[in-house]
């Protein structure tokens, strides 16, 4: 498996250090979706597994974390701070869970959770405690917007366009209101979410008293930052604006403007380097069994780990491939083989020489939703793209993608592509968490995070808040170390 696994990472990297072409597909099955060791901290160390008080333990660890993304990494070092053994057992060779931090060309790209803002309680108070810096994405603040009607380009003046998206905001974050007062109890107002969230978020459009011009821009505002229009809940849609302070300006601020300067990695390492766990990667688990005073955990290479508690990170669409005894809640396990439909994809054009700062929108016919600038250089920069249907579109295709990039801009000259499949990946199955149309009435007494006996679910897939955001994995990794801590005293 490691020669395997270093023939394809060879196969993506050249002497400077950039991405070659490559058949993703392959390489993530491959590989196991190890993909690139990026930026682990070298005091990612062992530490004693003797607890809190000292003393010898009957078991490896106080806690196990399965999962090394920001709600395990959170949860670890909370633990470790407060006193408790830890150790993260994660199935990739890297920690970031689905955030990856790759080097593209002259710079480096986030691959999946990328944009933060100080809406979000959670991360914003790490970005303070450990001093990081921010930088803005030139195309959150964009100079020109291009959009497609009927596959013809066109560029109407930008006070326009804010002016419709503006005004069709309103409606959108008005019903955010109604529905969603309180976006961090979302079951305040549960009459009014399981009225609304039986429509999906195209019906929603259609009901609302929006124009044409304004339905067709945020039917595809919406299916690109929230996979597809068809298939996920009208209240879904509503919950982030509600996120964003019932607020269509401050909505592009939040998910399109502000990222960390040196990736999320640099975060990730941040808290690594403070509560120093045990760190133990490519470690598959495949069983978690629960016993009256302890927890036995198997992996898929037959090792076994012991515990006093377990904080499960794995994402909704992996816990059903993790044998859990006793089971775990029955809307966690059913919600889990149905599947989430977070299938959103992102996809970087690195082009030549310097870009204008735009935005572009596409029609119903695209494949990509919309495209924004991302870096902008003297030799080369970059745009990034979002989609739904990635069956439809082959992000390592050049051609296909300076075809589509020509519809907007006809002189631009793509010299590579970069993206990720997270649908792929075996430890993601999919990208950020969403609710199909019903799963609160469903689902919603089982998806949330907390403890099943000694096993605590911490994950942005199942917070009460920012779900689908960085913030939430760190707020839900937080809440674990803190239930942990009260009971084992």
């Amino acid at each position: 498996k490691m020669l395997e696994y270093r023939k394809y990472t060879g196969a993506i990297m050249n002497k400077e250090n950039n991405i070659s072409k490559l058949d993703r597909r392959r390489f993530i099955k491959k590989a196991g979706a190890a993909t690139l060791v990026v930026g682990l901290s070298s005091q990612a160390s062992t530490v004693s597994a003797s607890g809190k008080s000292g003393e010898k333990k009957q078991f490896d660890y106080d806690t196990i974390v399965i999962g090394g993304g920001f709600a395990g990494v959170t949860a670890a070092r909370d633990l470790q701070e407060n006193g408790y053994s830890c150790t993260i057992l994660e199935a990739r060779n890297r920690l970031g869970g689905r955030t990856f931090y790759a080097p593209y060309g002259d710079t480096k790209v986030e691959l999946g959770g990328t944009w933060i803002h100080w809406m979000q309680p959670f991360v914003w108070a790490e970005v303070m405690r450990y001093g990081l810096d921010i930088i803005e994405t030139p195309g959150a603040t964009t100079e020109r917007i291009i959009q497609l009607k009927n596959g013809k380009a066109f560029e109407p003046e930008i006070s326009e366009v804010y002016s419709d998206l503006f005004a069709g905001g309103q409606l959108l974050t008005d019903k955010a209101r109604e529905v969603y007062p309180r976006p961090f109890d979302l079951n305040y107002m549960r009459k009014n979410v399981l009225d609304i969230e039986k429509y999906n978020i195209h019906e929603l459009l259609q009901q609302l008293d929006l124009t044409d011009s304004q339905r067709s821009i945020f039917e595809r505002l919406l299916a690109g930052t929230s996979s597809a229009a068809t298939t996920i809940a009208a209240s879904e849609a509503l919950r982030i604006f509600a996120l964003c302070g019932h607020n269509i300006g401050t909505y592009f601020d939040v998910n399109t403007r502000y990222q960390l300067k040196d990736g999320t990695i640099a975060l990730i390492n941040k808290m690594i380097d403070d509560g120093k766990p045990e760190v133990k990667l490519g470690v598959v688990v495949k069983r978690v069994e629960q016993k009256p005073d302890h927890v036995v955990l198997k992996t898929n290479s037959g090792e076994i780990f012991t515990a006093r508690t377990v904080v499960c990170t794995a994402p909704l669409n992996v816990l059903k491939d993790i044998e859990f005894a006793p089971a775990i809640h029955p809307h966690k396990l059913a919600a889990s083989k149905e599947g989430h439909p977070g299938r959103g994809f992102k996809v970087f054009a690195q082009v030549k020489g310097e870009i204008p700062n735009a935005l572009l929108y596409g029609d119903e016919n695209e494949a990509i939703d919309d495209f924004f600038t991302y870096h902008v250089g003297k030799e080369n920069s970059l745009i990034v793209g979002f989609g739904y249907d990635r069956s439809n579109y082959d992000t390592k295709d050049e051609e296909q993608l300076q075809a589509t990039l020509r519809k907007y801009l006809p002189d631009i000259e793509v010299t590579g592509s970069f993206g990720y499949d997270w649908d792929l990946d075996p430890y993601s199955q999919g990208t950020w968490c969403l609710w199909r149309p019903g799963w609160n009435k469903k689902y919603g007494e089982g998806l949330r995070d907390g403890p099943e006996g000694r096993v605590f679910f911490a994950s942005s897939d199942f917070c009460e808040g920012t779900r689908g955001y960085i913030d939430g994995a760190i707020g839900s990794g937080s809440k674990a170390a803190q239930q942990i801590s009260e009971l084992l005293g």
